[in-house]
């Protein structure tokens, strides 16, 4: 893993393909670093079992929350 990091590190720019991964893992880095890895973990298993049906309500239930509850400037 280390040699790998390395690699990276040293490599230069990522590549224009490269940045949903990098942005996906940098995302990820910091989930774990604000919830950490068994609250991640819990909502993503959550996530993964709903339908499409089930996941479309819940993500529109949320934004309409935060929508409501976010001063419109």
């Amino acid at each position: 893993m280390q040699r790998y990091q390395e690699r990276r590190r040293n490599a230069g720019p990522a590549p224009r393909s490269g940045l949903f991964i990098e942005t996906r893992r940098e995302t990820t880095r910091l989930l774990v670093e604000t919830l950490g890895d068994d609250q991640l973990r819990a909502l993503r298993e959550h996530g993964a079992a709903l339908d499409t049906d089930a996941a479309v309500a819940y993500t529109l239930a949320r934004l309409d929350t935060y929508l409501t509850n976010t001063d419109a400037t």
